[in-house]
């Protein structure tokens, strides 16, 4: 990062969580920048820890593909081109965006080289963090502050990429992913050089030093440049002349410059930090950014205002005519920058040639006041190599010298990293094409589902978007493995290999699978479940018959003793009914694995010490083991089969049972039946009885029997459906009666719920 920072802090051995400001102190750019970077850190290796190396979301959008996928389809001209789907992909914990699909030979920034001939190539991500200042991004830039800049950014920069692997008779399908994992890079990128740094006794500057290379290569034929200032003298080119290839004299040999001129929008704050007469520059521009070139080296030979007049080796680029790609005066962000190399008449970078025949030996390189250098020249008995692009800081201090150096330390280069993630195996053509899309373009990406899409729970499944690369190659010996097109996959090809494994097509299978004698190639998405697992075995690195890595397989991902609800009434291989069965569980017998998980926990079979009960769940609903806890209140009743009370087990069993209840009921009435007044009805046909005295009434005839006596008289009077009410003013009670009485029967054989016929099943 070529800012105008004092030095970075952050080191993540220090384990620190985060910059703690104090009041009245003074901020420095290094406590933001560290705080910035542990942030960072702590985010990328929380992505890295949940995604793994790299991966793409399973997003199906855009007609089907899914991120970053490579595809071949006709363009707007109706023409095939190979074309990058958009997306997000995350690689070592980073992820980058891209924004709709693209062709590859039009990706964003910097032309890529093309496959170079007919031939088979891998495609891969590269991804690289980039500093962008106000002159590649004009809105970084407050303008209120009068051309004065402030922050920069850090941008991820991502480029599809391509890498020969080999001539059109190879095989894609018999290429595994494993060959391109976290450790894999491209050929000719990896840098292994090292820099060691020593001071003199000679006063420092508060500085920060920056070394990187120029040209790639090895000791030998690499070249550096230098800054004092971290390489922040830097101008956007407005305006240049036309290029003039002249000849000078250069110790007196005749020599070949391009001399020309480019007017900057600004030559430099001060004399310290300005572009001046004999100053090394180099000359760049957008393109040689995004594809690493190193830039063109010249010299500054005079400079009025604004303008530098320069001259550059006549061989080091055809500045007259040649593209952005090669010409730095061409295409976006044309740059100007300072180093501060020696002049040489060479008006080239430093080289490294005189670093001596190894690490510990030759020569020490000048940078200045007293600093010198020295580039290693072997590693682990091979020569190093050096990337354009590595750097390495050095912060200098007035009153302590040379920070984070101490001497005979040397130090891998600081940057820049690329990270690298494969997306796709293609064969190309001489003419650039691809002659079969299905065969001759093979997907390589790591795909993962998100969290939403996932189901809960054990025995997840989550299905995938291919087939062979999470396939390795087989080498199971024997068995037979049936194809299934349950699921049609019609861009796969899928290699079987295997001495002596059998490969049979269901009838079912669609018309474009093709199936070879084993081994063979069919184009499906899905095998039996005695493929997979003999796949499985495959992954663990072992070598085994298909039928032991069956149930190798299995054993791992469903226990001995797992029971569970199956919808058919026959058993399925492996598993028997749980019907209560007397089994043999000796070393030799085939339940033997099923023995050892549930014992005699339902019986103890023949009485021998190896034989055992299976469950017996027909017709009975499972509850679930209690442990001791109160859910189960009548634990002590449960009992095994055998007639023994085992208690609250596993194995045990319980009958059925009502739970303690009663049945009520009550009469209508007020609460207090004796002292309360009421009434009786009475409604039907009675006699009833009056006796009475009949007087004579005084001085009045009434009826004269006998003239002066008292007459006694007696009537019967018959009163039929008489209704009347007679009032008891006195409290008394009623006695009622009830004698027991038996309801209507009702219901049938058993209390139980809505329920469906399913078989249990145990695993063996």
């Amino acid at each position: 990062m070529k800012g105008d920072f004092t030095r970075f802090t952050f080191d993540p051995g220090k384990h620190y969580d985060s910059v703690l400001m104090q009041q009245g102190r003074v901020q420095t750019d290094a406590d933001w920048n560290e705080q910035v970077m542990i942030a960072a850190h702590r985010n990328r290796i929380e992505i890295l820890d949940i995604i793994g190396p790299s991966g793409a979301p399973q997003d199906l959008s855009a007609g089907g593909r899914g991120a970053f996928l490579v595809y071949y389809a006709p363009d707007a001209g109706n023409t095939n081109r190979l074309f990058i789907n958009h997306g997000r992909y995350y690689v070592d914990g980073l992820v980058v965006e891209g924004e709709g699909p693209v062709r590859y030979d039009e990706q964003p920034g910097a032309v890529l080289p093309p496959a170079a001939g007919a031939g088979a190539y891998l495609l891969y991500l590269d991804i690289w963090k980039r500093h962008v200042t106000a002159l590649e991004d004009p809105n970084i830039r407050e303008v209120a502050l009068a051309g004065a800049d402030s922050g920069t950014r850090a941008q991820l920069v991502w480029q599809v990429r391509v890498e020969r692997i080999g001539d059109l008779t190879i095989d894609l399908s018999s290429i595994q992913p494993s060959q391109y994992g976290p450790d894999w890079q491209p050929a000719g990128t990896a840098s292994t050089g090292a820099l060691d740094v020593q001071d003199g006794s000679t006063p420092l500057e508060n500085q920060l030093y920056r070394v990187e290379v120029h040209r790639q290569g090895t000791a030998s034929t690499a070249s550096f440049k230098w800054s004092r200032d971290n390489g922040t003298v830097v101008a956007k080119v407005m305006t240049h002349s036309p290029p003039v290839l002249a000849t000078v004299v250069r110790e007196g040999v005749n020599v070949q410059v391009w001399q020309f001129s480019v007017t900057v929008d600004q030559k430099g704050r001060d004399s310290f930090s300005s572009f001046l007469p004999g100053h090394m520059v180099e000359l760049g521009n957008e393109e040689f950014v995004l594809q690493r070139r190193p830039g063109v080296f010249g010299a500054i030979t005079s400079v009025v205002g604004d303008t530098l007049n320069l001259e550059v080796p006549g061989a080091s680029a055809p500045l007259s005519s040649a593209g952005p790609d090669v010409n730095p005066l061409a295409g976006a962000s044309r740059t100007v920058r300072r180093w501060d190399n020696a002049w040489n008449p060479d008006l080239a970078a430093t080289t490294l040639l005189d670093v001596g025949p190894d690490y510990t030996q030759g020569e020490r390189l000048m940078l200045e006041r007293d600093i010198t250098v020295r580039f290693a020249t072997t590693r682990d008995n091979q020569p190093c190599t050096y990337q354009t692009g590595d750097y390495w800081l050095i912060p200098a201090r007035s009153v302590s010298g040379l920070e984070g150096w101490t001497v005979g330390q040397r130090q891998l280069p600081a940057g820049d990293e690329h990270f690298h993630a494969p997306l796709a195996l293609v064969k190309f053509q001489a003419n650039g094409t691809i002659a079969n899309p299905v065969s001759d373009l093979r997907d390589m990406r790591d795909v993962f589902p998100t969290l939403r899409s996932l189901v809960g729970g054990t025995g997840s499944i989550v299905q995938g978007t291919g087939v062979q690369h999470r396939l390795p190659k087989w080498q199971s010996t024997g068995g037979s493995v049936l194809l299934n097109s349950n699921i049609s996959d019609d861009g796969a090809t899928v290699t079987v290999g295997g001495s002596g494994l059998t490969v049979t097509p269901a009838t079912t299978l669609n018309s474009t699978l093709k199936v070879g004698t084993a081994p063979g190639a069919a184009t499906i998405a899905r095998f039996t479940s005695s493929a997979i697992k003999s796949m499985a075995a495959q992954e663990l690195g072992e070598t085994v018959p298909t039928s032991q890595a069956v149930k190798d397989f299995v054993n791992w991902a469903v226990p001995p003793g797992t029971v569970m609800a199956y919808a058919s009434e026959t058993e399925p291989e492996g598993w028997l009914e749980c019907d209560g069965r007397s089994l043999d569980g000796s070393g030799a017998s085939q339940y033997r694995n099923l023995f050892l998980s549930i014992g005699k926990n339902f019986g103890s079979g023949n009485g021998s010490a190896n034989s055992f009960n299976l469950p017996d769940l027909r017709g009975r609903f499972v509850r679930g083991w209690s442990r001791g806890t109160s859910n189960d209140p009548d634990a002590s009743s449960r009992f095994s089969l055998s007639g023994s009370n085992v208690g609250n087990r596993v194995g045990s069993y319980q009958n059925d049972q009502y739970a303690s209840h009663g049945h009520a009921f009550g009469m209508s009435g007020t609460a207090n039946w004796i002292s309360q007044s009421h009434t009786h009805w009475m409604g039907a046909p009675f006699n009833m009885w009056h006796s009475r005295q009949i007087v004579q009434p005084t001085g009045v005839d009434f009826i004269k029997y006998a003239e002066g006596k008292n007459i006694f008289d007696t009537f019967y009077l018959w009163f039929d459906r008489i209704s009347h009410t007679d009032i008891i003013p006195t409290s008394h009670s009623h006695t009622v009666t009830a004698t027991n009485q038996a309801t209507n029967l009702a219901g049938g054989n058993e209390s139980r719920p809505k329920n469906a016929n399913l078989m249990y099943i145990i695993k063996y």
